[in-house]
């Protein structure tokens, strides 16, 4: 009986179906043919007493409706336009195509002036904006970010056609890797903390301060000529229209390391927040940053930067968010307007039993382990913004962005390498490894509107980034006898190269700015416009690293004396401290200096629906110097000076 019934039910649907009608068409401004998009079309009954549907026209101005056969009446609104009020009656299995065209029209309000603020954090409003663009470009707001559950920008531009990325760093577009491509900030260059990338780690950017993305995969005279791949705008929120205060919290559980048991290497300082580079430089005795000497003895101090670890229980992944702002009218039309947010987000990651197999050109395999990876990253953001409008034709606008992430990471891997006697004595190594950026960004933007066509726009942007990696350490244990395994010892070949201490640090300093006129071609500003402006930047990199490899007293048989692995602060005891050596204690490192500047001209005129001319002119020049700073008193090094010159022109 349920097979009738449904079989009944789905031939009567097929019958309604199949006697329905269709009306479809595209609505154009009548002047100049533009396709409207976002237009209402309400449909009544005959008599015009009760709306029986509706649907408004896509970002093509297209419009499709299925109807019962009769007769309806249809009513087309759109702001700023004249309404248009048609009658259409319906056959079963007809289909109408109605292109309308609709009639702007103008009303005056005394004593009213209306000022919107454009939100582009709406799909559709992004979509329009591509569409009129003439350069290749894609973007993704708000809105959608959160649709799609993107919760930083990393995980947003993946979202992209063409983009793709290989963890956090690894940014590829259309097949094209990290030097390839750039990034800014609300239209100003962001450099990286990263002394190995180009690209600063994306996911430091938490979508909660983001309006849109906007990813630029063709070259344009208004940027700087640093990318063949990509280039990804990174645009910011600006102060609310009513008053806002939001405030969220979340926790989710992983079952590969929530409530498991999790290693860390010891250390001091608020490593929940990662605010403890300075707690971890202080384990580096200030003596080791000054050496001068590739050889010298270690004091009892080394025992404070030992080797221990601890293990304890990962908590779940939590995150804090707090958003608040509000616009204030004052006097004279003038307007004041604010946006503050705070968040912080972690996790803790573990992945168990990861293979590791080094081959050698000779194709023979150089190493092979099993390793257990523990990481903890956090990421704290605090975002203002602060907005200034003391007339409809003028407005200004101050950003400040302090983003700092911290990744903690620890390595233990278990195996062999031919080197470590003929590869026959399994080896342990330990690896922990603290990597803080830190970003530091300052803006201050304005737009005036000179008058009805021509306009100014200017910005100032000063950026600071600190890379650390305050004391990554690395020892290495091997089992003396492969038949007791409970034997371990410390290792000691390769001249001080297994068990060894690195430092690097790395900090940025850039300024830039950009300013340009735009005059408006036309009635509309999607007939042209011209523009033409300047921009430049300066850049200075101080960077450090400082290595330090260790060779311990030796027994019989190249090894040293036997060592508890599970409690290896045991080892460093004062009187043996004594007779361990710093192998190699150099220091290494360089100041960069770059300057750039540009002058430009962009020209966009529409001709009509399908024909846009774009044309753009772009000089550069640019000057670079590297000054080695390197330990010039351990052996022949010597500081040197190189500068680079350049004129290009596009």
């Amino acid at each position: 009986m349920k097979i009738k019934l449904s079989i009944l039910f789905l031939l009567s649907s097929l019958f309604v179906f199949a006697n329905t009608g269709t009306i479809k068409g595209i609505i154009k401004d009548k002047d100049n043919k533009e396709h409207l998009m976002g237009v209402s079309i309400a449909i009544y009954n005959k008599e015009k007493t009760e709306m029986i549907t509706g649907t408004i026209t896509d970002m093509d101005g297209n419009y499709e409706i299925d109807l019962e056969p009769g007769d309806y009446h249809f009513e087309i609104s759109y702001v700023s336009y004249k309404n248009e009020d048609l009658r259409i009656a319906i056959k079963p299995e007809e289909t109408i195509i109605k292109n309308i065209e609709l009639m702007e029209t103008s009303f005056d309000l005394e004593s009213v002036e209306i000022i919107a603020r454009v939100s582009r954090e709406s799909e559709n409003l992004l979509l329009l904006d591509q569409k009129e663009a003439t350069s290749i470009e894609e973007k993704i707001g708000a809105k959608e970010l959160s649709r799609k559950g993107s919760s930083n920008v990393a995980a947003g531009v993946k979202k992209i056609a063409g983009v793709s990325m290989m963890g956090s760093k690894q940014l590829f577009v259309r097949g094209l890797g990290d030097r390839y491509n750039s990034v800014e900030l609300n239209g100003l260059p962001l450099v990286s903390p990263d002394p190995t990338k180009k690209i600063i780690k994306l996911d430091m950017f938490s979508s909660n301060i983001i309006e849109y993305l906007n990813v630029q995969k063709a070259y344009s005279a208004n940027h700087f000529a640093d990318y063949t791949g990509a280039l990804i705008n990174i645009n910011t929120l600006d102060y609310p229209e009513e008053a806002l205060l939001k405030f969220s919290m979340g926790s989710s559980f992983n079952n590969q390391s929530t409530g498991k048991d999790f290693t860390r290497i010891n250390a001091e300082g608020l490593r929940y927040f990662s605010f403890d580079v300075k707690k971890r430089q202080e384990l580096t005795p200030q003596k080791y940053w000054v050496a001068k000497k590739r050889t010298q003895e270690i004091d009892a101090d080394f025992n404070y930067a030992s080797y221990g670890f601890s293990k304890n229980k990962a908590m779940p992944t939590s995150d804090f968010s707090l958003t608040g702002g509000k616009l204030f009218k004052l006097k004279n039309q003038r307007k004041l307007g604010f946006l503050i947010h705070l968040s912080h987000k972690n996790k803790y990651e573990y992945k168990p039993n990861v293979i590791q197999k080094q081959i050698n050109k000779q194709n023979i395999i150089d190493a092979d382990f099993i390793s257990q990876k523990y990481s903890y990253n956090s990421v704290f953001t605090s975002f203002l913004n602060l907005a200034f409008i003391p007339n409809k034709n003028n407005s200004l606008k101050y950003n400040i962005l302090f983003l700092n992430n911290g990744e903690d990471g620890f390595n233990e891997k278990v195996g062999t390498r031919p080197d470590w006697q003929n590869g026959e004595k399994i080896a342990t190594i330990r690896n922990a490894q603290y990597i803080n950026y830190r970003l530091f960004v300052q803006q201050l933007k304005g737009e005036h509107q000179l008058s009805k066509p021509l306009s100014l726009h200017w910005a100032l942007g000063l950026t600071d980034v600190k890379y650390d990696v305050p004391d990554r350490r690395e020892i290495v244990y091997i089992n003396p006898t492969s038949e007791n395994k409970n034997e371990w010892v410390y290792m000691t070949l390769n001249n001080g190269n297994d068990s060894k201490r690195v430092i690097v640090n790395q900090l940025n300093k850039e300024l830039n700015f950009n300013i340009f006129f735009k005059y408006e071609l036309g009635k509309k500003e999607t007939k042209g416009s011209i523009k033409v402006g300047a921009a430049g930047k300066s850049t200075t990199t101080n960077y450090h690293s400082y290595y330090y490899g260790y060779l311990f007293e030796t027994q019989e048989g190249n090894l040293t004396l036997p060592v508890d692995i599970q409690n290896p602060d045991e080892y460093f005891t004062p009187e043996y401290l004594k007779k361990v050596r710093n192998n190699s204690s150099d220091a290494m490192g360089y100041i960069g200096e770059s300057y750039i500047w540009a002058g430009f001209a962009d020209f966009n005129y529409h001709f009509g629906e399908k024909i846009t001319l774009n044309a753009g002119l772009r000089t550069e020049i640019s000057q670079m110097s590297v000054t080695a700073d390197m330990n010039v008193d351990d052996g022949d090094e010597k500081a040197s000076i190189r500068k680079i010159t350049c004129l290009y022109y596009s």
